[in-house]
């Protein structure tokens, strides 16, 4: 994920918008990650497909239970954390 400083982003707004373009901005302050800044069609994504993605899932799990296919909440929870950073652009914490 690309970076941009609070400051840059406030007199470069350009920039960030052209930055943006090709993927969500890190605003930091102060070196720490205080927000995103993302394109239109990113933020219409992030707010109407995880309705569509739960109700998918909802299905989906629905058949894994009738087939018998279950996991335990460990197994799902460990996935879940081991996955966090790669989903959320982030290189993984050692």
């Amino acid at each position: 994920m690309q970076k941009m400083t609070a400051k840059e982003a406030r007199h470069k707004l350009g920039q960030l918008l052209d930055r943006a373009q090709g993927g969500p901005v890190a605003i930091t302050k102060h070196g720490h990650r205080v927000g995103v800044f993302v394109v239109d069609d990113c933020y219409r994504l992030a707010i109407f497909k995880p309705q569509h993605s739960l109700e998918e899932s909802l299905k989906r799990a629905s058949q894994d239970i009738e087939a018998g296919r279950i996991y335990s909440a460990g197994i799902v929870f460990a996935e879940i954390r081991e996955n966090i950073p790669k989903w959320a652009g982030e290189e993984p914490r050692q």
